[in-house]
């Protein structure tokens, strides 16, 4: 019975991270893309803000489901899974608000966790990006890649940033 808890607990947990996946994946493509404009501020604002409300609603979860049962896995992927994911999506949004060391922090804790998260290698990618370092950028872009094959705009995204190099 404590098994099924703790999945339930991933479970939500997936959903919330789910949730913060479209809408960080559409600006952070828009900010490499450089496709921003003022008129989006306040959207990114509000987009950012609920995203971090989703992503502690979802550590939330992990823990409980660790608390639970730290064995507990869905679909093949245990809590250390969720843990470095909900990490990386917290870095990633961290960055974009323009904490870089908080968003470091983040990306070193998810990295140690797993080098196999598309969201943590996606994040390192935006934190080279926005330092200018292009070549190391693309490097993640590219496992981000590796790891989502099938998300053809990423795939598009990197095309054209790597025409930019």
């Amino acid at each position: 019975m404590e098994t099924n808890e703790a999945v339930q607990s991933l479970k939500l947990a997936k959903s919330y991270l789910k949730d913060v996946d479209y809408e960080l994946m559409e600006d952070a493509r828009d900010s490499i893309n450089a496709q921003l404009d003022s008129t989006t501020t306040n959207r990114r604002k509000s987009t950012f803000h609920e995203a971090l409300n989703n992503v502690n609603l979802a550590i939330k979860q992990i823990n409980n489901a660790e608390q639970i049962d730290s064995t507990a896995h869905l679909n093949g992927n245990g809590i250390s899974y969720f843990r470095s994911l909900s990490l990386g999506y917290r870095a990633l949004i961290e960055g974009s608000l323009g904490n870089r060391s908080v968003s470091l922090k983040y990306l070193k804790k998810s990295i140690e966790l797993s080098d196999n998260i598309f969201i943590t290698q996606f994040a390192i990618g935006c934190d080279y990006q926005r330092k200018g370092k292009k070549e190391d950028a693309l490097r993640h872009f590219k496992r981000a890649i590796e790891l989502k094959p099938d998300d053809m705009e990423l795939r598009k995204m990197v095309d054209r940033y790597e025409n930019k190099l």
